[in-house]
């Protein structure tokens, strides 16, 4: 279940990244999922 839940966030990740979002905010989403 976990596992679903992080290819969920890391697609929404890619398509953030896509439309050109600010990249210190998606790597802040990322530093923070990671602790």
């Amino acid at each position: 279940m976990y596992g679903s839940v992080k290819i969920e966030i890391l697609y929404l990740i890619e398509l953030l990244w896509g439309m050109g979002v600010n990249k210190k905010y998606i790597l802040l989403i990322l530093i923070t999922l990671a602790i």
